[in-house]
């Protein structure tokens, strides 16, 4: 029939059609883009090139139909929706943070574009920008998990760690409440980290464990209760364990070969704990900056063992 060239908008719109459902994508569009420009004032073959394109992965021509209907209607929300979702999978935080913010305007029903915002802003850095704009959803929206669990994260970039846990503890209320499948590994590793660093090292242990029983070889649950009991000198050869078990799947992680180094030498294997030390110096990248808690592992060994040699390039 196609090569018939038919051009009854109806029989054009049928072939399109089969190819979709023959999954001949690019045939698919080639006519639908014919139906567009002829009928440029037709929103819906635009709506339908962007759906043949995503599925067919292309993403560019995707882009260029939704600006098209963006031109028409900037706010329209479901064009500006998938342009979001499009930029952030492109890490363009910016760019999906501005669309989301167009559909945050015209679904003033729905809280979930104020959280992705939010959720960007804590990715970019901006736990104020966060807080901003978790205040607007809060004088429309009832508290839920994420409302509190991003509120938690912010203040947590802020350090304000015992304020961060006061909202996380809320949210696992919550979330137990009305959405217990959000009540994940993640969320109970974020949990974990601000107790830790608030000095609740109880309530970080329990949190920790948590994530191990939700995901049993997470390298970084493994390696953040193993290096916080080594420090503590609690559960030794239990850290020890975890920690090697965290090593073993990232051999060249400089914060876990050092956690390595570090538990040996809690448990008076001073000697045995150099090269793990040395080793976590060497693979700490060079544009990063530097630890100087890696540094001071590695004197406090060598002072052990009874080393005192001028060792300016190395510590």
């Amino acid at each position: 029939m196609l090569a018939r060239k038919p051009r009854q908008p109806v029989l054009l719109q049928r072939l399109a059609e089969i190819y979709f459902y023959a999954k001949d994508y690019s045939a698919s569009a080639k006519l639908y883009l014919a139906l567009a420009n002829r009928y440029p004032d037709s929103g819906a073959f635009r709506r339908r090139l962007v759906e043949i394109y995503l599925k067919g992965n292309d993403k560019k021509g995707a882009e260029i139909q939704l600006e098209s209907i963006l031109r028409e209607r900037p706010t329209d929300p479901q064009a500006n929706l998938i342009l979001g979702i499009l930029a952030e999978e492109e890490n363009d935080y910016e760019k999906a943070i501005d669309h989301y913010r167009k559909t945050k305007d015209s679904a003033r029903k729905d809280p979930r574009a104020y959280f992705d915002i939010a959720r960007l802003n804590l990715a970019l850095g901006k736990p104020d920008e966060t807080l901003k704009v978790l205040d607007e959803a809060a004088k429309q929206f009832r508290d839920s998990f994420s409302a509190e669990f991003y509120r938690g994260m912010a203040l947590a970039q802020k350090k304000d760690y015992g304020k961060a846990l006061e909202y996380y503890t809320s949210a696992e209320i919550l979330g137990k409440q009305d959405e217990p499948g959000r009540l994940r590994y993640f969320f109970y590793f974020q949990y974990g980290v601000s107790a830790e660093r608030n000095q609740d090292f109880r309530q970080a242990e329990r949190h920790f464990l948590k994530c191990l029983e939700l995901d049993p070889e997470s390298a970084d649950a493994l390696n953040y209760l193993g290096y916080m009991w080594a420090e503590r000198s609690e559960n030794l050869p239990q850290a020890k364990s975890m920690i090697e078990r965290a090593v073993a799947q990232e051999p060249e992680n400089a914060a876990f070969l050092d956690s390595m180094g570090w538990v040996l030498y809690m448990m008076g294997k001073h000697r045995a704990s150099l090269p793990w030390l040395l080793k976590a110096i060497e693979n700490t990248e060079v544009e990063s900056e530097e630890d100087p808690t890696l540094f001071d592992h590695v004197a406090d060994a060598y002072f052990k063992i009874g080393d005192f040699r001028d060792r300016k390039s190395v510590v």
